[in-house]
């Protein structure tokens, strides 16, 4: 058990009632509508996501292990690829900048991110492989695909100098050209705090807001508008367990601060996400939409990084209409096996029969708990919504 499960307890505070907010889907698909065209940059880790498919036979005579008869493969673009892939699904305009090594997989990325329509600017490091996540995945006739190893190949050292200072070109480049920038870091040392420091700099300079995705180095990402992290992301940078509502609440409001995030989105799987609009003082609890089992939960974060980064390029009225779209596209994905997109049919077909669940938890930045909807309305129009 690891330290932070250790520290996890029950919610012993007494439980206050949550306040529905009442809100039309309807925000969602006007966001959809603005969103077409928009200029989306993504700047980070991209990687390629190999999947090998086996049928199982019997278990080896070799070793206690799964014998697999071949049945093909294939690749798709993961990490920050998979979030500008995302961003382009729900129709954005997207470029990505990222590091890969000088090899077959850099090569296979670039035609994968091509098929898509995704311009991309990959600056190619011969010091470092390229990032390469590779799942043997097994594949029964009439059984749901199972996971049963994964292999990664990857270096985790920011690049050198040379390659840092191409890094910064293609980034403040396209960054002067964009409507709204996704900072999306796996670990994989894309974002030295160089090129973080010149892309928050023309960010600032072009009045383009900045969202982040981040594994390990959130507080490094300091500047953004906007952060979508999970969880167990969020304990990590806290130090502290989240568990129960009131926890939870404070958590994010903490992080919220210390980030300096207009917009805080917290995913929790399938219990939905927290959602800390920090100027407003306000925060919402999403309910979770499921249209389906969770089949795969891989990439289900850089569907909601590419929603909310959609609705800030639209304007800051749109917010709350991206953490709805970032449901509904996330929900999807998760009942789609591997790292996945959202189609835009499936999307407006769900907008059709969903009815969003909001409540006002609490409202107060301090980490007082107050069950009243901010500013006393029910409403989160002019907070977060359409006007």
């Amino acid at each position: 058990m690891n330290a932070l499960a250790a520290q996890r307890r029950p919610d012993d505070l007494p439980a206050l009632a949550p306040v529905p907010v009442p809100v039309d889907a309807g925000c969602v698909r006007d966001l959809l509508r603005l969103a077409r065209g928009r200029r989306v940059v993504v700047v980070g880790d991209v990687l390629v996501d190999h999947y090998l498919y086996g049928e199982p036979v019997r278990i080896s005579r070799e070793a206690p292990v799964l014998f697999l008869r071949y049945l093909g493969e294939e690749d798709r673009p993961g990490g920050a690829a998979n979030a500008a892939a995302n961003a382009q699904a729900l129709g954005g305009r997207v470029r990505v900048v990222g590091l890969v090594g000088d090899d077959a997989p850099a090569r296979q990325l670039g035609r994968l991110l091509e098929a898509r329509g995704i311009e991309h600017r990959l600056v190619s490091d011969a010091a470092r492989p390229t990032t390469v996540k590779s799942r043997i995945v097994a594949a029964g006739r009439q059984a749901a695909r199972q996971q049963v190893l994964r292999v990664d190949r990857w270096e985790s050292r920011p690049p050198g100098e040379e390659v840092q200072r191409r890094l910064v070109e293609q980034a403040v480049q396209a960054v002067l050209e964009a409507e709204v920038v996704i900072l999306s870091e796996y670990g994989a040392g894309t974002l030295a705090p160089a090129v973080v420091e010149a892309v928050l700099r023309a960010a600032r300079q072009a009045g383009v807001p900045v969202v982040a995705d981040s594994r390990y180095r959130l507080l490094e990402l300091r500047g953004v508008q906007a952060a979508t992290p999970n969880v167990p992301e969020a304990e990590s940078v806290l130090g502290r367990s989240l568990a129960g509502e009131h926890e939870l609440v404070r958590g994010g409001w903490e992080l919220a601060s210390r980030l300096g995030v207009r917009l805080l989105v917290l995913t929790r799987g399938d219990e939905g996400m927290s959602l800390f609009f920090r100027e407003e003082g306000r925060a919402l609890r999403l309910m979770p939409y499921r249209p389906r089992e969770v089949y795969d939960v891989s990439g289900a974060g850089d569907t909601v990084v590419a929603a909310v980064a959609l609705s800030l390029a639209c304007g800051d009225s749109y917010k709350l209409a991206g953490c709805l779209l970032a449901a509904v596209a996330a929900g999807l994905v998760v009942g789609k096996p591997g790292v996945a997109t959202p189609e835009l049919h499936e999307v407006e077909a769900a907008l059709q029969e969903w009815t969003p669940q909001l409540f006002a938890w609490h409202a107060a930045p301090d980490g007082a708990l107050d069950a009243r909807p901010a500013g006393g309305g029910s409403s989160p129009r002019g907070v977060a919504g359409p006007a």
